[in-house]
C-alpha cells in the first residue's frame, strides 16, 4: 500500500510538472450597490476575447436592439478615471429621448447643436481617436464644404473613424456589444479586444492605456421640464414603464446609465512589433502555422533580452517551407530558409544533416459558432470522419438555385446542419434550416498544410468515410461529389473543383459557379479563427447589382441567436480567442474533445519516422482518452555548415524551447493555451539537438528511448504484469454520441502505448479524482523535477 501511495503521489508531481494545471489569467470583479461584474482578463492582452459575467443586475426584458434594460459593453481609450462617452468605440451614438432629457444636460460640444430644440434631437454623440481627431460616427447634415452643420467650427470630420469596418465589430449591435441579464440577475457574454495594430483609432498597446466599460441599463432620470414635451417620453418617465426607447441599448451614453458604468483597466502585452526596433542581425524560422500563438509570445522575449537574439517567424504552409528548406541546404543563400517548422518529415533528401528538435505539441481543431433552432447557442458539437470528409469534397447542395440541374448531388442535404449523420451524432440537437448558403461549408485555409494532411489522415483512418469517398452512399443516400471520389487520403490541401453553374433561367445567381460562391476560403489558420469570431462567413452570397452588372461579397455577421459556422483551425488560436471546439469521434466509437488531458493521450499514440525522429499520430492506436487531432511541431536545423554565429543562436532557440518557453502563462515568452508543455522525454530530444547544432560537426543525435515507448513521458508502473486487451471492433459509420472519457478503462488495441503500462489504465481517473491534491502539493514541484532531488531519492529507495 505504501509503495502504491508513494507512486500516486510522483505522478501527479510529475503530472504537474508537465503542465495539466492551465496557464491562469486571473479576473477581475468590481462590486458596487449589489451589482457585481466580472471580467476573465485584463492584463497581458493580445487580439483576444474575454468573458464578461455579472450578477445583481436588472433582468432584460425582451431582445435585440429594443430590449429593455440590456447591458452595453465595449472598449475605450485611456485609463479609467479619463474615460468619456466620446472615447469609446461603441454604436448607439444617436441622440435618444434618455440623453436628451437627462437632467443632466447633454453637451452641445460633444453632440453637436444646430441652434434648434426640436433639430437637436437629430445630434449624435462625436467620437474622438486617441490622435485627437474628431468623427461624426453617424452620418450627418453637412454644409457645401463638407463640414457638419452641427460643428460649424470644423473641429468634427463628418462620417466614421477609418477603421470603423466589419473587422473591427464587435456582434449584435456593432460595434456595441450587448449582453441580457436572466430573470435571476446573471448573464455573461464574450467580447473581442483589439490592440493598436487592429484599431488604431483606441491605440491600446502595452504603453497606451485602455479600458473595458460595462454599463447596465436602467431607469431613465426625466427632466419635467422636458420629458411633458411629447407624451410616450412622459409615459415613458413613469417607473417600470415599457416604453423601451427610454431603457435600450442606445441609452448607454445617458448621464444615468454613464454613473452607473463598472470601469476595468486592460493592458494589453508587448506585439511582436517590438521586434522592428531591434537592430541586431534577424535569425529566423519558416513554417509552421501552429506556432502563431506561440511566437507572438516568444518573439518579443527573443527580441527585448539581450540574452537572446532577434528572432523571426515567417508563418508559411509547411509544404512550402519544406521544399525551400531542402533547396536551401544546398544553395546555402544567406537569405534563404535555415531552419523550419514541420509536423511531417520532409519527401526529399537533406544535402546535409539535420536534426529535428520538437519544439510544440498542438493540434487541429473543428471550432464552432452555432445557435440552436430556439436560438440559443449549442454547448457541444460531435462529429465524424465522414461528417468532415463531405465538408471537403463539395458534397453539400447549399440551397442553390436550380440544384435539380446538377447532374450527380441534386437529392444531397443541402448543407451539414440538415444531414441526418449529424442528427445521429448529435441527437436531440436542431437547427435552423433557413439562410444556410454561406454556412454550407467550413471555414477551410488555402495552401499545403500540415494541418490539413492531419485533418485528413484522421478522416482515412474510418471505414466508413473511405467507402463513401469511394462511391457508396451513406445510410441515408447521400453520395459523395464525383469530382473527388476516389481521392486519395490523406491530402495536404484543399480543392475547389465542382464547376456547376446556376443556371441561366434561374432568378439569381445566373451563370455563376455556385461552389466557388459558398465556398468558405481563408488565407490563413489564424483568419480561419478570426472569421468565426466574428461569425461572418467568407462565402460570397450576396448578390447586388452594381451600375450594369452583379457582384457578390461577403455577407454580414451572423446575429446571435442564427448562428450557424464551422472553422478548421487550431488550438491555440481557438483557445486565445475563447472558441468551442467540436468533439471527434475516435476509432472506438467516443467522442473526444482536445484538453491538455486528452493530448496527453493522443501523444502517446503516436508512430515516430525512423529517418527523422518526427512523431505523427497513428490513428490505429487512439481510443476515448486521446485526441485525434493533437500534433507536433519540430524545428528542422543543420548540423553542419552553418555559420558558428548562426548556429549558437538556433541552438539557443531550441534550449529555450527546451526549457523556459515550456513554461505555461500569459506573459511574453510564455507558453500560451492551445499547447501541451513538452515532456521530459521530448525537451531531452530538443537540448540533444541543441547540442547538436551549436557543435555543428553533421552529428544527428538519435531520440532518446522513451521518446519511442512513452514520449508523453507518464509515469510507469508494472509494465509486465498488464493484461493486454483485445482488439476493439471498428466502429459502426455513426455511432451515438459518448459521455466524457469515464473513469473506467477503455477498450484499445494492445498497440496503444498507454495501454501497456498500468498507468494507462488508471491515469485518467486518477487525474481528475486527485485535482485536488495536485493543488495541495504543487508547491513541491520544483523539488521533485530534478532526478538527483532528495525527496526522488526518498521516494525511489521506499518503493524499492
Amino acid at each position: 500500500m505504501r509503495r502504491s501511495i508513494h507512486l500516486g503521489l510522483v505522478l501527479v508531481l510529475l503530472w504537474t510538472s508537465v503542465g495539466v494545471v492551465p496557464a491562469s489569467a486571473a479576473p477581475e470583479t468590481q462590486t458596487r450597490d449589489g451589482m457585481s461584474v466580472t471580467v476573465s482578463q485584463t492584463s497581458d492582452l493580445v487580439r483576444q476575447r474575454v468573458k464578461v459575467s455579472w450578477s445583481g443586475l436588472t433582468p432584460t426584458k425582451g431582445s435585440g436592439a429594443n430590449a429593455s434594460y440590456p447591458v452595453a459593453i465595449m472598449q475605450c481609450w485611456g485609463a479609467p478615471a479619463e474615460v468619456t462617452q466620446q472615447r469609446c468605440w461603441s454604436a448607439g451614438r444617436a441622440m435618444e429621448p434618455a440623453t436628451f432629457i437627462d437632467t443632466a444636460p447633454w453637451d452641445p460640444v460633444q453632440y453637436g447643436d444646430y441652434g434648434d430644440l426640436g433639430l437637436n434631437l437629430a445630434t449624435v454623440l462625436s467620437f474622438t481617436a486617441r490622435d485627437g481627431k474628431r468623427y461624426s460616427w453617424e452620418p450627418v447634415q453637412v454644409d457645401d464644404a463638407g463640414v457638419p452643420v452641427a460643428w460649424p467650427d470644423g473641429s468634427v470630420r463628418a462620417g466614421a473613424p477609418p477603421d470603423l469596418t466589419q473587422d473591427t465589430y464587435n456582434f449584435i449591435q456593432p460595434p456595441t456589444l450587448l449582453g441580457e441579464t436572466r430573470a435571476d440577475g446573471k448573464g455573461a457574454v464574450d467580447i473581442e479586444l483589439l490592440p493598436a495594430e487592429q484599431l488604431p483609432s483606441l491605440g491600446c498597446s502595452d504603453t497606451a492605456a485602455c479600458s473595458l466599460v460595462v454599463v447596465p441599463i436602467g431607469e431613465p432620470r426625466c427632466n419635467p421640464d422636458l420629458s411633458g414635451l411629447v407624451e410616450d417620453w412622459a409615459l415613458g418617465c413613469e417607473p417600470g414603464a415599457e416604453n423601451s426607447s427610454l431603457r435600450s441599448a442606445a441609452t448607454w451614453k445617458s448621464p444615468v446609465n454613464w454613473e452607473k458604468r463598472f470601469t476595468f483597466p486592460l493592458s494589453f502585452r508587448k506585439t511582436q512589433q517590438v521586434c522592428a526596433q531591434d537592430d541586431r542581425e534577424e535569425t529566423g524560422l519558416s513554417g509552421s502555422p501552429y506556432l502563431n500563438q506561440l511566437m507572438s509570445s516568444w518573439r518579443p522575449k527573443f527580441c527585448l533580452d539581450g540574452g537572446l537574439f532577434k528572432l523571426g517567424y515567417t508563418s508559411l504552409g509547411e509544404g512550402d517551407a519544406r521544399r525551400q528548406f531542402l533547396r536551401n541546404l544546398t544553395e546555402k543563400r544567406a537569405d534563404g530558409v535555415n531552419a523550419v517548422l514541420t509536423s511531417r518529415p520532409p519527401d526529399g533528401e537533406a544535402s546535409r544533416p539535420v536534426v529535428y528538435a520538437p519544439v510544440a505539441v498542438t493540434g487541429f481543431t473543428v471550432a464552432y459558432l452555432l445557435d440552436d433552432a430556439a436560438g440559443a447557442e449549442v454547448g457541444s458539437l460531435n462529429l465524424t470522419p465522414r461528417l468532415l470528409l463531405k465538408m471537403l469534397t463539395q458534397s453539400y447542395t447549399g440551397a442553390a438555385p436550380g440544384i435539380e440541374t446538377h447532374p450527380a448531388i441534386a437529392g444531397n442535404p443541402a448543407w451539414w446542419g440538415s444531414d441526418p449523420e449529424l442528427a445521429a451524432a448529435n441527437p436531440g440537437l436542431a437547427l435552423r434550416g433557413f439562410g444556410v448558403e454561406p454556412s454550407a461549408y467550413p471555414l477551410l485555409v488555402q495552401g499545403d498544410l500540415d494541418l490539413t494532411w492531419a485533418l485528413t489522415a484522421y478522416i482515412a483512418s474510418d471505414p466508413a468515410a473511405v467507402a463513401w469517398l469511394g462511391g457508396a452512399p451513406d445510410e441515408w443516400g447521400m453520395k459523395v461529389n464525383p469530382k473527388f471520389q476516389a481521392t486519395a487520403l490523406p491530402f495536404a490541401a484543399v480543392e475547389l473543383r465542382d464547376d456547376w453553374k446556376v443556371p441561366a433561367t434561374s432568378a439569381t445567381y445566373k451563370n455563376q459557379l455556385w461552389f466557388n460562391l459558398i465556398a468558405n476560403q481563408v488565407p490563413s489558420v489564424v483568419a480561419s479563427a478570426v472569421a468565426l469570431v466574428q461569425g461572418r462567413p467568407m462565402a460570397t452570397t450576396n448578390e447586388s447589382l452594381e451600375g450594369d452588372r452583379f457582384v457578390y461579397k461577403r455577407p454580414e455577421r451572423q446575429q446571435t441567436g442564427s448562428r450557424a459556422l464551422l472553422a478548421v483551425t487550431d488550438l491555440a488560436d481557438t483557445s486565445v480567442f475563447g472558441l468551442r471546439s467540436a468533439s471527434l469521434r475516435t476509432r472506438t466509437g467516443e467522442y473526444v474533445a482536445p484538453n491538455r488531458t486528452t493530448m496527453a493521450f493522443g501523444l502517446n499514440a503516436t508512430t515516430i519516422d525512423a529517418k527523422t525522429g518526427i512523431l505523427q499520430i497513428d490513428q490505429s492506436k487512439v481510443d476515448g482518452r486521446a485526441y485525434p487531432g493533437t500534433s507536433l511541431v519540430y524545428a528542422g536545423v543543420p548540423t553542419s555548415q552553418l555559420p558558428q554565429a548562426q548556429a549558437d543562436r538556433y541552438a539557443t532557440f531550441l534550449e529555450y524551447a527546451a526549457g523556459a518557453g515550456q513554461d505555461y502563462g500569459i506573459e511574453i515568452g510564455k507558453l500560451p493555451d492551445g499547447y501541451l508543455a513538452l515532456t521530459d522525454p521530448l525537451r531531452q530530444q530538443a537540448r540533444d539537438a541543441a547540442k547538436a547544432v551549436r557543435e555543428q560537426k553533421g552529428v544527428v543525435p538519435p531520440p532518446p528511448p522513451a521518446v519511442v515507448d512513452n514520449p508523453a513521458g507518464l509515469p510507469i508502473a508494472g509494465r509486465d504484469n498488464v493484461r493486454k486487451p483485445e482488439n476493439a471492433p471498428v466502429p459502426s459509420s455513426v455511432a451515438p454520441p459518448s459521455p466524457a472519457p469515464s473513469s473506467t478503462a477503455v477498450t484499445t488495441s494492445s498497440s496503444t502505448r498507454a495501454d501497456s503500462s498500468a498507468f494507462g489504465r488508471w491515469a485518467l481517473p486518477v487525474l481528475l479524482g486527485l485535482g485536488l491534491l495536485a493543488g495541495l502539493v504543487a508547491p513541491l514541484v520544483p523539488a521533485v523535477s530534478s532526478p538527483e532531488h532528495p525527496l526522488r531519492r526518498l521516494f525511489r529507495r521506499r518503493s524499492s
